[in-house]
């Protein structure tokens, strides 16, 4: 299946069931790939990703068990139900064959650490429409555990680094739905408005909220 960057657009969603079957190396590998051609500022590349497809996956699921189990004890939920709702936490990570986790380097000054930031989400981005070109379903989450330290331990990331997400991915387990988007709000700056842009500029910059007399 070939689609243009528009048809990829349009077709990709968020898929949550997948069949069982493996996903063959070359297609995550093209997913990975994909990663690399986001625009990000001096070419940082600042993205991390770590692969984990069967039972590597499990890891990952026992610390999210472990999480939400804590989570709800410290809530003083009854422990039978802790229990239910921490397995089913963890089933959640175990529903896709491959999960990519996608974690960004925080390093320089705040502009930096934006930049690669936003630049890492154009990444996962770019690895969604890959997947969906080729035929596959992904699933794009963050959630507690991506902010958790834990994680960062158990996956062998700097302290410093930022989980951007963790792509679920596999053969949807049904055909995708079509769907509708609402356009962007979008304001258009006219010619008209540009004076007064202009002379907004300085008392903005120096914190003036009216014009001078």
């Amino acid at each position: 299946m070939t689609l243009s960057v528009q048809e990829a657009i349009r077709a990709r969603r968020t898929v949550k069931d997948y069949r069982p079957d493996p996903v063959p190396r070359q297609l995550v590998e093209a997913v990975l790939g994909a990663a690399a051609w986001a625009p990000n500022h001096h070419l940082t590349q600042p993205w991390r990703l770590i692969v984990l497809e069967g039972p590597a996956r499990t890891p990952l699921a026992e610390l999210r068990r472990a999480l939400k189990r804590r989570e709800l004890l410290a809530k003083g939920l009854p422990p039978a139900q802790v229990e239910a709702e921490a397995a089913e936490s963890a089933a959640k990570l175990l529903r896709a064959p491959v999960l990519i986790v996608v974690a960004c380097q925080q390093v320089g000054d705040e502009i930096q650490r934006q930049e690669d930031f936003s630049a890492t989400a154009a990444a996962i981005q770019n690895m969604l429409l890959t997947a969906t070109e080729l035929g596959l379903g992904s699933f794009w989450t963050s959630g507690p555990l991506a902010i958790a330290p834990e994680t960062n331990t158990l996956l062998g990331l700097s302290p410093s680094d930022r989980i951007v997400g963790i792509v679920h991915l596999g053969y949807p387990a049904a055909p995708l739905r079509s769907g509708q988007r609402p356009p962007p709000p979008v304001r258009w700056i006219t010619p008209i408005e540009v004076p007064k842009l202009v002379a907004q500029v300085e008392r903005v910059v120096n914190g003036r909220t009216s014009t001078p007399a």
